[in-house]
């Protein structure tokens, strides 16, 4: 399935025989799109992994649970500096 790239308005066009997958996207994330849609063709087998924050860590909350992060409002800097732990 070949993916072509284009230039329209004001971005890029990924586009395949199937239909368009992406509109007014940068250069960089089409050309990104294509590799990723080229992959997939060929090895029905790839896993893809998010590379795009390596410093993640799954699971990692600064809070002891999501109640806890909605229920607080900081009025000034220092209140959020003691809420970050910092």
């Amino acid at each position: 399935m070949p993916v072509k790239i284009t230039k329209s308005g004001g971005g890029y066009k990924v586009s395949t025989p199937h239909g368009i997958k992406a509109k007014h996207t940068t250069k960089a994330k089409a050309e990104a799109q294509q590799r990723l849609l080229n992959v997939v063709e060929h090895n029905p087998n790839f896993n893809p992994r998010n590379r795009h924050n390596p410093g993640h860590v799954p699971g990692h909350m600064p809070f002891d649970s999501v109640a806890d992060m909605r229920g607080f409002h900081p009025q000034t800097m220092e209140e959020f500096r003691r809420m970050m732990g910092g």
